[in-house]
């Protein structure tokens, strides 16, 4: 398996015009609840899809059109909370406190065919973990309330559009083009 560093990462991400799927393998930090939680950080290794450099704002009208709710293009993305983008990389990598991200996107449709799949949880002390023991401790998924209002998702089910953000050291795979690249410093 060939090596990419966060550089070459940045350059192939820089050199794949507009919106492209990647595959990601991930380890990340399961942002577990500490009250009565007897494993401590717990981290989670996933693999899924995403689109890297779709447009959010028309993603969210073109769901909520194909939902029945407001498809008139109503709905405008509010600028992002935290970081900044990478010059021309807007959409695709983000920079915070000295480390990279790279932020992907999903719709409904594409996570039925392409579903996220936990590999596992793994404990503070290294231990592997059952989903069924770590889930009283995993926050739960939240929907957004600024896409429920143009009819995307409801209350009871995230069918929403769904925008992760990796930081580059826990992407431990990536999936592009038929290529899979390790992903080291660098």
């Amino acid at each position: 398996m060939k090596k990419i560093s966060h550089t070459e990462l940045i350059e192939l991400v820089k050199n794949s015009p507009g919106a492209f799927p990647v595959g990601i393998l991930s380890e990340t930090d399961a942002r577990a609840k500490k009250t009565g939680n007897p494993y401590g950080e717990i981290r989670k290794r996933v693999y899924c899809v995403g689109f890297v450099g779709a447009n959010y704002e028309a993603s969210v009208n073109r769901e909520a059109g194909r939902q029945g709710g407001d498809g008139t293009g109503s709905f405008v993305a509010k600028p992002r909370q935290w970081g900044e983008w990478l010059p021309g990389l807007e959409s695709k990598v983000a920079t915070h406190k000295g480390r990279l991200y790279l932020r992907t996107q999903s719709t409904p449709g594409q996570r039925e065919k392409q579903k996220a799949e936990v590999l596992f949880y793994r404990g503070q002390n290294g231990q592997f973990l059952r989903h069924r023991d770590v889930a009283p401790f995993l926050p739960a998924k939240s929907v957004s309330s600024r896409q429920l209002t143009v009819g995307v998702g409801s209350d009871a089910q995230a069918e929403q559009i769904d925008v992760r953000e990796y930081a580059f050291d826990n992407i431990l795979r990536i999936r592009h083009k038929g290529e899979t690249f390790e992903v080291v410093p660098g």
